[in-house]
């Protein structure tokens, strides 16, 4: 058997021998236990190679301008408690519980990253707030209202952005036209403010404006998708894993882009695998294991921590 996999339990149960790739070159290979043992695999599986890197790649960030047509930092709500708070949540595919319990809040403002291996629960539930997955059970309030049960597109209009795992850009929609539709029928002249506003936070856009969605390099559609979740002027917004398949020049320049959004006072959660990228930008963590919050705090704090190496590996 030859067994293509990223879910660490499964590769030292299952296999005698392993081989590590990295965007197409042999890292390393030989018995399983040696190659889980091997901190350059632990770097790549923690996305640390490379750490020294600038954050921002020398990518100019945003003006403030731009950004306020498309953040909204406040609301008309009296609501003192957290943003976003998430109590008991439990999702179930039928017989299988893939969120088991868990609960965490999040500021106005603040960004947190939600970590784990392949398999641990992040997109479901960055799912769940976008109600795009039901609850088995808990709650999920937004600025103080519950949110839980609410179809997503009102989800949306109260302030909560996905950007999706695997972008899911409209391949017959023109890029303008992709970011239009994530303005939730604004009126024209908000619309057009917040185009602008897109485009300058990401210039290829606008060059390329009438081309179709589909016809962008895979770190322009991811920055695509990025617009599109923007343009409804969110409070809060979930990136699911928005580095996945992605070049490292690409991934800089859309990480470039969320320092920016973090500076415009957006809140965020960052849903990620690459533990070095999210917690560059993240003010707290929480890491995932089989659908339950098995270690959160500060960056510094996981990263010293060693459990967090072995949430990913074992």
């Amino acid at each position: 058997m030859i067994l293509i996999e990223h879910v660490m339990d499964v590769i030292s149960r299952c296999c005698d021998r392993t081989a590590v790739l990295d965007f197409g070159r042999l890292v390393t290979e030989g018995t399983t236990q040696d190659v889980l043992a091997d901190p350059v695999v632990a770097a790549l599986y923690l996305g640390s190679l490379g750490a020294d890197a600038p954050d921002d790649n020398g990518t100019a960030l945003p003006s403030a301008g731009s950004m306020t047509a498309l953040i909204s930092v406040g609301g008309d709500d009296e609501h003192d408690g957290p943003l976003l708070s998430v109590q008991d949540v439990v999702v179930a595919y039928g017989d299988l519980q893939a969120i088991k319990g868990v609960s965490f809040d999040i500021a106005r403002g603040e960004c947190v990253a939600l970590l784990g291996a392949n398999g641990a629960g992040k997109s479901t539930m960055a799912r769940a707030i976008a109600g795009a997955q039901p609850l088995r059970s808990g709650t999920i309030a937004f600025a103080g209202r519950s949110i839980a049960g609410l179809r997503p597109d009102r989800v949306t209009a109260l302030g909560v952005a996905q950007c999706l795992e695997g972008r899911k850009i409209f391949g017959t929609l023109s890029i303008e036209e992709n970011l239009i539709a994530g303005a939730l029928g604004a009126p024209k002249p908000v619309v057009a403010e917040r185009l602008e506003g897109i485009y300058d936070l990401f210039p290829v856009l606008k060059e390329r404006r009438r081309s179709p969605g589909t016809a962008l390099s895979g770190g322009q559609q991811q920055m695509l998708a990025i617009g599109r979740a923007l343009m409804s002027a969110p409070r809060l917004v979930v990136f699911d894993e928005i580095s996945l398949g992605l070049s490292p020049i690409a991934v800089d320049e859309v990480y470039a882009a969320l320092v920016g959004i973090r500076a415009s006072g957006a809140a965020m959660i960052v849903v990620e695998q690459s533990v070095d990228r999210a917690l560059k930008v993240a003010d707290r963590a929480l890491v995932l294991s089989q659908g339950e919050i098995t270690l959160q705090g500060t960056p510094m704090e996981l990263l010293a921590d060693e459990r967090l190496l072995a949430s990913y590996l074992g």
